[in-house]
Parts: structure tokens; sequence; C-alpha cells
């Protein structure tokens, strides 16, 4: 990785949808990051903080040109008293997930997707496999700052493909890993797959919706 000093750090908005179009990035990307950085990344970074959502911003390459710099950012947002996915009573959790941000150096502008075709432009072939394990590095590191008792992730695009599955259940078992199990999985309303996990020294017994009401008609 470049020295820290040398890289430009922006501070916007993360983990939400741009309403900018994307732009297409036509000049080559040079890479910031490499394997043998991977496994420390989540040490060397300060944790941001911005509309709700804590992430750690990594950055990954810049264009020759020095116009357009990429990173992805991962993190976590908190919601309270609210219902991740069908079949669960309101619970308190944290919504995991990673992006990546594209910024305009030039013109002073910030892009943001979720969207990986259209990160596709802004990240080199050769460090194409390190996001995800960028974003496994962080997730261990965020669980151990936000202890959450439920963790919610889901996919971005509808009817994900069987490679784009294997990146997410990469992610589940790091996870599960750091002592969590899959409560519920499946596909929302949207055709995106989801994952809630639980922690596994937590009472989970209260989550499913029907048994809240089979307690309910025997008490009556």
């Amino acid at each position: 990785m470049r020295d820290g000093a040398t890289l430009v750090r922006v501070s916007a908005d993360s983990l939400s949808r741009s309403q900018m179009p994307f732009p297409e990035i036509d000049v080559p990307m040079v890479p910031l990051i490499f394997e043998e950085d991977v496994e420390d990344i989540s040490a060397d970074q300060n944790l941001l903080h911005t509309d709700g959502c804590h992430f750690f911003r990594i950055p990954i390459a810049e264009s020759e040109d020095g116009r357009w710099l990429v990173n992805i950012d991962v993190g976590y947002r908190e919601t309270s008293g609210e219902c991740p996915c069908d079949g669960v009573n309101p619970i308190d959790f944290a919504m995991f997930g990673f992006e990546i941000t594209v910024f305009d150096q030039h013109l002073g502008q910030m892009f943001q997707t979720m969207d990986p075709r259209q990160a596709k432009c802004g990240i080199p072939d050769e460090i194409r496999p390190l996001m995800i394990e960028i974003a496994k590095r962080c997730y261990l590191e965020l669980v151990s700052i936000s202890d959450p008792q439920y963790i919610y992730r889901f996919t971005w695009l509808e009817q994900p493909n069987e490679n784009a599955l294997k990146k997410h259940d990469s992610c589940t078992e790091t996870l599960m890993q750091a002592g969590y199990s899959v409560l519920k999985e499946g596909t929302n309303k949207d055709g995106c797959k989801f994952w809630l996990l639980g922690k596994d020294d937590c009472d989970h017994s209260g989550l499913e919706q029907h048994q809240a009401t089979e307690q309910l008609g025997v008490a009556l």
C-alpha cells in the first residue's frame, strides 16, 4: 500500500446510494493495495462516522492521470426496533455491507455504488479478488468494535449468480467464525438474497413472530 500520507481521504456519506451517475473510467488504473497488505488492512485505518454509518475507507486504486481515486468502504449501520426481514419480531441489529466510492480529484466530486457492474471500471483486474478479502478483514474488526446481537446482510443484485453468492457465503462464514450463526436466510421482496445472523451466546428464542403468537395463545 502507498504511504498513508500520499493518499487523498475524503469525507462523505457512505453505505448509501449516490444520486449522481457513476462515472465511466476509461483510463488505466494503478493498484494502491496488494495481497500482502490485506491481513493487517483494518489496523491501518481510522473508523469513520457519517450519516449513521460507521466504516473503514480503504484506497484501492488511482488512475494514471491522477484524476480518479477509488476506495472500498466497509461498514455497518445500526438500526433499533425494526424487522430486518419477514417472519421476525422487531430487533436491534447492525446492517453490514460494503461499496465502492470514487472521488474525482479534479472536480471534487464523489460517486458511490454497491453495484459490482458499475464499479468494475475502477478496479484493476489483478486486485479484484482482494475486495472480498478486504471486506472480510474489516468485518472482523467491525464486529469487535460494535458487538451487535444481530447482523443483517443482503446482496445488492437481484437474483445473484453463483459466483456472487460464493463471495457472500465467504463473508457469512467469516462472521460465523467470529461467533455468529445464521438464523434466517432467504430472498426478500426485491429478489435479493439476505442473511440474518445472531450472536452465539445470546438467547434468540423470541426472534420468530410465530413463536410470540403461540406464546400469547397459551397465555390466553
